[in-house]
């Protein structure tokens, strides 16, 4: 199979983490700013598309919805029922990495064209924050 993308559509599908952390981690931060900025389109081998999740993923603009899947699907895998008080506890900075990683998939040398991509980081960003500092407020428990 042939793939085809660019680095561009790999940041519009929030998979920019995972590509630079698995396909090209020899990288250097300007060079990975100048490698999108260049936004030239390269064939992409099978195995680092599967690695990535780029071959199950679908291109939105609305990002709050993907990072909520994320922590929906955090909370569903990593989340610990107590038997004593039947509440489900889950790790505050497991949680707030997710958000985390999620948002530099979104680097701020990244320059998109599409409005409403971009209207859709900024609203991503401003959310995460929002619910980095709710989280944050929630007192801790120790089991």
């Amino acid at each position: 199979m042939k793939i085809l993308i660019k680095p561009s559509d790999i940041v519009k599908r929030s998979l920019w983490r995972k590509y630079v952390d698995y396909a090209v981690m020899d990288l250097k931060e300007d060079q990975l700013a100048q490698l999108l900025k260049e936004d030239k389109e390269f064939e992409i081998n099978e195995e680092d598309a599967l690695v990535i999740d780029l071959l199950k993923v679908l291109e939105t603009p609305q990002l709050s919805y993907k990072l909520n899947k994320q922590i929906t699907d955090f909370l569903n895998q990593r989340s610990i029922k107590n038997n004593l008080d039947n509440k489900y506890y889950v790790n505050k900075k497991g949680l707030l990495k997710v958000i985390n990683t999620f948002i530099q998939n979104f680097p701020h040398y990244y320059d998109c064209d599409d409005k409403d991509f971009n209207d859709g980081i900024v609203t991503v960003k401003k959310y995460s924050d929002k619910f980095i500092d709710r989280i944050n407020e929630i007192d801790s428990t120790i089991i």
